[in-house]
């Protein structure tokens, strides 16, 4: 299984796209909010380098 960073996961096509790919890929979502998704999540941006090392 292949890993996938997310970023804006808590948006509406982020959180949209995480939920679709979480059964066939093994999802990472970064946001500065909690998606609310059951799933792995780092609070972050993706404009940050520090925040894209996590």
């Amino acid at each position: 299984m292949s890993s996938v960073l997310i970023t804006g996961a808590s948006g509406f096509i982020g959180r949209a796209l995480a939920a679709s790919m979480a059964g066939a890929h093994d999802v990472i979502c970064m946001s500065r909010q909690d998606p609310g998704l059951d799933l792995e999540w780092i609070r972050g941006e993706s404009g940050t380098f520090e925040d894209l090392r996590q």
